[in-house]
């Protein structure tokens, strides 16, 4: 990859994902949030980076849908 990019490779050791979430933390912030959401039965791909995820930590995890949750609270703003 160039220098705004980097590439991500894994071994695909998922049987039953519906997908990967390719996900980062910026240093110094307190979660992680996702940056790509994949298919299934991939094992790389390349992530574009801000300025701001130069130094950062990236990781990549198997997701599986499911039924919908029960709505815990609804709020409308006005």
């Amino acid at each position: 990859m160039n220098a705004n990019g980097i590439k991500l490779t894994w071994t695909d050791r998922a049987s039953d994902e519906s997908g990967y979430l390719v996900e980062v933390k910026p240093a110094g912030s307190a979660d992680f949030r996702v940056v790509q959401v994949l298919e299934e039965n991939i094992n790389s791909c390349g992530v574009v980076i801000l300025p701001n995820e130069k130094t950062a930590t990236y990781r990549v995890r198997a997701f599986v849908y499911g039924p919908s949750s029960n709505t815990a609270s609804q709020i409308t703003l006005a």
